[in-house]
């Protein structure tokens, strides 16, 4: 069986803030901003969640 690499979550994309919770009762994970309240994307894996946290979206 492999572990999973636990990732370091990015600051918030919106106001910069570190201060991140990661949430997940039976399902699904997501991570918040304590900051600004954001919430990001939801995944039934949490370390998918995390990864999702910090992909960042580039609009030209």
């Amino acid at each position: 069986m492999s572990k999973k690499k636990k990732e370091k979550l990015k600051p918030c994309p919106f106001c910069g803030s570190e201060n991140l919770t990661i949430n997940h009762d039976y399902y699904p994970s997501w991570i918040s901003c304590e900051g600004c309240g954001s919430l990001g994307p939801e995944d039934e894996d949490t370390q998918e969640a995390e990864k999702k946290w910090n992909t960042r979206i580039i609009n030209p």
